[in-house]
Order: structure tokens, then C-alpha cells, then sequence
């Protein structure tokens, strides 16, 4: 008879796991605690406090390890579309344009305008103290002569090979 006066009564596995996913559920929706709480404790039963203080929390932990693990996810699976539309024959050069940014955005590799300026005229990043130039310009300085050694020996910066090479060893 004391049992049937208990107002909680700790869930089993598997409920515990539903009341999770339902304020999971809800908090992916947008819902406010206040909301979450009284709409699962109505539904099993339970406290809102408990809802508060333990459902409420795991259900943000869950959320919180499914959006880091996403993330990267998300960004090998970008970076594979990129790479594919570049590769692509048939792409036009505005799609490969478009990739490579896509790509040097998320991998963080753009550079500013000021870098760009001073990699295309290096002469205004020398003074008398070097010290003034920072690492970014100096790579920008050294991706501009990099483009500009691949421009004198013909190499297509869009495939990356030479002119006529189909990249299967014929000329075409």
C-alpha cells in the first residue's frame, strides 16, 4: 500500500530512454524548458524538477556531442562535393571557381584583400624592418609566386596539368 502512495517511481531502461528522446524531441523543436518539462511529466508520470534537472541536461549532452560529431562530418562530406565538381570535365569554370572558394573557405585557407595586394606587389610589404610583415603575408607572397611559376610552364590551373594533357597519358 506504501508503494501505490509513491508519487515517482524510478523508470526502467527503456522508459528512462524514451522520456530522453521525447525531451530531446522537444528541445530540438524549439520548446522552452518550462514546456518540455510539464509535457513530459504528464506524459510519464514524473516531476517536472526531474525533467529539469536530469532529462533536460542529458538530452542537451546528446545534442551538444551530435552537433561536434556533425560538423565534421558535414565538412569531409563538403569538401568531397568540391573536389568532385573540380574534377569534373564538364564543369564549367565558374563551378570550379566557386568549389575552390568553398574549399579555401572551409579549410580557412582565403586570404584578405591586404594579403592579396601584397602577394600581387610584393615590393610595398618590404621596409626596413622585415619584421613588419606578418607569416600571412609572407604565405600570400609565396602562393602568388607559386601561381606564377605554374603560369610560365603552362599549367592549367584548372585541371592542374599541362595543355592537351587529358590526365589518362593522351593528348587531348
Amino acid at each position: 500500500m506504501a508503494e501505490d502512495k509513491r508519487k515517482g517511481r524510478k523508470p526502467t531502461r527503456i522508459e528512462y530512454d524514451q522520456r530522453i528522446e521525447l525531451t530531446y524531441q522537444l528541445l530540438a523543436k524549439g520548446q522552452r524548458p518550462s514546456v518540455i518539462a510539464r509535457a513530459v511529466a504528464q506524459k510519464f508520470g514524473c516531476a517536472t524538477k526531474t525533467v529539469k534537472d536530469q532529462y533536460l541536461s542529458r538530452a542537451r549532452t546528446i545534442m551538444l556531442a551530435e552537433i561536434a560529431r556533425a560538423k565534421t562530418e558535414l565538412r569531409a562530406e563538403s569538401l568531397a562535393l568540391y573536389r568532385a565538381i573540380i574534377a569534373e570535365p564538364k564543369a564549367s569554370n565558374r563551378d570550379k571557381i566557386k568549389a575552390q572558394e568553398r574549399i579555401d573557405k572551409l579549410l580557412a585557407l582565403e586570404i584578405s584583400q591586404a594579403e592579396m595586394y601584397v602577394a600581387m606587389h610584393p615590393e610595398a610589404a618590404k621596409t626596413d624592418d622585415q619584421s613588419s610583415i606578418t607569416s600571412e603575408q609572407r604565405a600570400a607572397g609565396l602562393r602568388a609566386e607559386i601561381l606564377g611559376e605554374l603560369a610560365k610552364r603552362g599549367v592549367s590551373l584548372e585541371t592542374g596539368r599541362p595543355p592537351g594533357n587529358n590526365g589518362n597519358g593522351q593528348a587531348g
